[in-house]
């Protein structure tokens, strides 16, 4: 049969596939392994954009099936309807968790990231805020700064210089020196947007300019989208020049950042090289 021009081929049925795979390997494997499996496919589903069938598969599997999710896999589900628009849903999901402990996983920090930065995103900043305050209670040994970012960032976009502070301030008293540096680059790109490179650039060397890549890689992206080009470059050579472990050193997101930034540029070359004195380094660190 021949297809019109304006004709799309239709989907292959994943979901009743990925039904059928799943329940013939239940016989076979421990529960354990069963749920790795679910997340795996649905998964690879939020990441195809099928938004319908990953819910339909999270339903099958842990309702019809009676199998427990993880966390990370509800998460998958609150992202999907966080990118969706369907925030509602997402906070049922949130408040199902939070209501039937004994038999769901408890919210995690990416729990509290994705919810709080989607009601940031449509501006109802009190509900965001109750929300971290509730995520900075039940958490155990909170450290991590993604939520307070993320209403950081929505304060700040709305001029409450005070509630952004006070957060930051409120963040200092429960966290490690290199997550209040990451938490910092929220400012970091708040000074550049208002025009003041200045102090923008000092905040950075205060707090950003380190070989450790997870406090690094934040206040590099913030260079190359503010034009300091430049000043970017060279903080990535020190980077790559002052890494000394994997752990916290140059890591594969931060190099092909690079690389796309030279690869946009036109300057191919530069990308090859780039990839060149990487493994360079790595296996001269590996002998």
């Amino acid at each position: 049969m021949m297809m019109s021009s304006s004709s799309k081929p239709k989907p292959y049925p994943i979901d009743t596939a990925a039904k059928h795979d799943l329940l013939a390997a239940r016989k076979k494997i421990f529960p354990k392994e069963a749920i790795s499996i679910s997340k795996a496919i649905i998964s690879a589903m939020c990441n195809a954009g099928q938004s319908g069938d990953p819910l339909d598969l999270f339903d099958f599997f842990f309702n019809e099936s009676k199998m427990k999710p993880d966390i990370s896999t509800c998460n998958l589900i609150i992202k999907s309807h966080c990118e969706e628009g369907r925030l509602e849903d997402a906070l049922r999901l949130y408040n199902h968790l939070i209501s039937m402990t004994t038999t769901t996983p408890s919210p995690d920090h990416k729990t509290y990231d994705l919810l709080t930065k989607a009601l940031v995103d449509v501006g109802t900043m009190d509900h965001a805020l109750g929300l971290l305050l509730s995520g900075r209670a039940e958490l155990f040994n909170f450290q991590q700064p993604g939520m307070y970012m993320n209403l950081i960032r929505g304060y700040l976009e709305q001029g409450n210089l005070y509630m952004a502070y006070q957060l930051r301030d409120d963040f200092k008293t429960c966290s490690i020196r290199n997550r209040i540096a990451i938490l910092n680059s929220v400012f970091d790109e708040y000074l550049f947007k208002q025009g003041k490179d200045e102090e923008a650039m000092e905040l950075y060397r205060t707090y950003g300019f380190t070989a450790n890549v997870h406090v690094s890689t934040p206040y590099l992206e913030i260079l190359l989208k503010y034009g300091k080009k430049t000043q970017a470059w060279e903080f990535f050579h020190y980077m790559l020049d002052n890494y000394v472990d994997r752990c916290i050193g140059l890591d594969e997101d931060t190099l092909n950042m690079m690389v796309n930034e030279c690869i946009e540029a036109g300057q191919f070359s530069d990308a090859v090289n780039i990839f060149a004195k990487t493994k360079a380094k790595l296996n001269y660190l590996r002998t």
